[in-house]
């Protein structure tokens, strides 16, 4: 199976980092433990640059996915190892729903850095180990749900 690398290119997420400073390093470290798994509601000001997308990776530590893309995903492939936050986003009156979606950090690759499939079992969305590689690999399966569903930048 390939893997690719899902991408955030867009500068909204900026306008996004103040309301994860609680969860940004567990996220990064991949420590689920200290998290709560209750709804979050994060209102932006309206003078704030924001635009309502499909995907952010807010500060390369927290992904967060919209409703639509993550339900499509889940209702088409099974997921091992994800930590799920529900959330929701309010900015100039309009409110959308997403998930934060923390991925497992796995035994993944090798010493050049590529993906040994035979380590990733189910996982479709993870990060290696390596606590400074803070990619999202993606797998072919994830990689097409979402390419009819979205226009995310997966590599």
């Amino acid at each position: 199976m390939r893997f690719y690398k899902l991408q955030n290119t867009d500068s909204c997420e900026r306008v996004l980092r103040p309301f994860i400073k609680p969860i940004d390093r567990f996220s990064a470290n991949g420590e689920f433990q200290y998290f709560s798994h209750d709804a979050l509601i994060w209102k932006i000001e309206a003078e704030s640059p924001f635009s309502f997308k499909d995907f952010y990776y807010i500060n390369c530590h927290v992904p967060v996915f919209s409703r639509q893309i993550w339900d499509a995903a889940l209702s088409i492939v099974d997921m091992d190892g994800l930590f799920q936050i529900p959330l929701t986003i309010e900015h100039c009156g309009e409110r959308h729903d997403y998930w934060i979606v923390i991925p497992s950090r796995i035994h993944c690759l090798d010493c050049k850095g590529r993906i040994m499939s035979n380590n990733v079992g189910r996982y479709h969305l993870f990060r290696s180990e390596r606590l400074d590689d803070n990619t999202l690999y993606v797998s072919e399966d994830l990689k097409m749900i979402w390419k009819t569903f979205s226009t995310l930048n997966i590599n």
